[in-house]
């Protein structure tokens, strides 16, 4: 393609031809060289830009990206040297230079990673433009990428998950128990354990010691509503930690569920997903209901629940102001009945008020390790009801 004047260059073609036009008419022999000098310039300029051929680029970019990092998109060139100087990729945005190095010929594209969400960049133009900006020769064409900002994924370590998910690494389905060990007995032990064929080599009763194989499994429930949160940032801090503990927790085995109030939900079995990462990094924070699938929620599941505070919480390379976390049991007696699941909220109210006066920033409400005797509070009303006494008292 044949050059062109840039916006720059029609001024310099206006001071050539006002300065000629004003040299002659009123005899001034500056105003005709200043008229000769901008001339040649042009004329240099448009040399330089000329020859060297069409170039052929294509822009290479990684399909995700986290949030706030430092991430380029790479428009590598395929260039005749003349085209050495002057060349670079323009987009309506912004240009920028093409760089001739070792590692070959390119052009590197800054990506905005401030929000999560789906980024559009390009289309772009390759072209060759002097070094005084006046004249621009289009060489080449740059087809423009997509990518996905999707939320920051921290070191997290698993002390910020309940003890009963750090301390378990089954494989099996829910409620499955397999032999582990023989010991001696024990007052309550139930005699249909025992060994008997140990018991009569070592002359004592030796029991059969049982562990659970359970599969672990943790269900993360995002608040999304609006009036849960304070400002954008801290509702994009909430989502970095469930991603952040979801990553955490799937490459240690666990099956991983996300959750959102909306009704949005995503899971994986164990290793990186990018499923989870593709619902964070679409979610948005607003007004909604409660999904109502969250009642059939089974007793494997872990709430986390989003409050204001600041403290730090140690992660696997330093501390993490952002991810302070404490885990709240939310089980009671069921022998107690009603009476006993209206005083443990209560107690679990206090418990979460403590915490927030310490500094804790996120709570983990588990049901884990009930029994006969300590029955698990219904997710959803356990989530509910400290939701709902945040939203009164802080």
């Amino acid at each position: 393609m044949s050059a062109r004047l840039t916006a720059r260059g029609w001024g310099a073609l206006a001071v050539v031809v006002a300065a000629a036009t004003l040299g002659l008419a009123l005899g001034y022999p500056e105003g005709v060289g200043l008229a000769v000098g901008a001339l040649l310039l042009l004329i240099v300029s448009f040399f330089l830009v000329s020859g060297g051929g069409p170039a052929f680029a294509v822009a290479i970019a990684p399909p995700r990206v986290e949030r706030l990092t430092d991430t380029v998109v790479r428009i590598d060139v395929e260039a005749a040297r003349a085209h050495r100087r002057g060349l670079r990729v323009r987009s309506s945005g912004a240009s920028h230079p093409v760089v001739w190095d070792a590692t070959g010929i390119h052009a590197d594209i800054p990506v905005p990673t401030q929000r999560r969400g789906p980024v559009s960049l390009g289309p772009w133009v390759l072209e060759r433009v002097d070094p005084w900006g006046l004249l621009r020769r289009r060489v080449g064409e740059v087809e423009g990428v997509a990518l996905l900002v999707v939320p920051r994924v921290r070191p997290v370590s698993l002390a910020a998950l309940p003890s009963a998910l750090a301390d378990f690494g089954g494989s099996a389905e829910m409620g499955t128990t397999t032999f582990a060990t023989l010991r001696e007995y024990v007052i309550g032990d139930e005699l249909r354990h025992v060994h008997w064929r140990s018991s009569a080599k070592t002359g004592k009763l030796m029991m059969r010691q049982y562990v659970d194989i359970t599969r672990p499994r943790i269900t993360l429930v995002l608040v999304a509503e609006e009036r849960a949160y304070t400002s954008a940032d801290e509702f994009e801090e909430a989502v970095d930690f469930i991603a952040s503990l979801a990553a955490v927790a799937s490459s240690s085995g666990l099956d991983v569920e996300v959750v959102t109030t909306a009704g949005e939900r995503a899971s994986h079995g164990g290793g990186r997903s990018t499923a989870v990462l593709d619902l964070l990094a679409l979610v948005e924070r607003g007004a909604s209901g409660v999904d109502t699938r969250l009642l059939r929620a089974n007793r494997a599941t872990t709430i986390v629940v989003k409050y204001n505070g600041e403290q730090k919480c140690t992660g696997d390379r330093g501390e993490r102001s952002e991810f302070a976390a404490a885990r709240v049991t939310g089980l009671y007696p069921v022998a107690g009945g009603g009476v006993a699941l209206e005083k443990r909220l209560a107690e679990i109210f206090n418990e979460v008020d403590a915490l927030i006066r310490q500094g804790k920033r996120f709570i983990v409400l588990s049901d884990r390790e009930s029994n006969a005797q300590q029955a698990p509070i219904p997710s959803l009303l356990l989530c509910a009801a400290v939701h709902h006494h945040l939203v009164r008292t802080k």
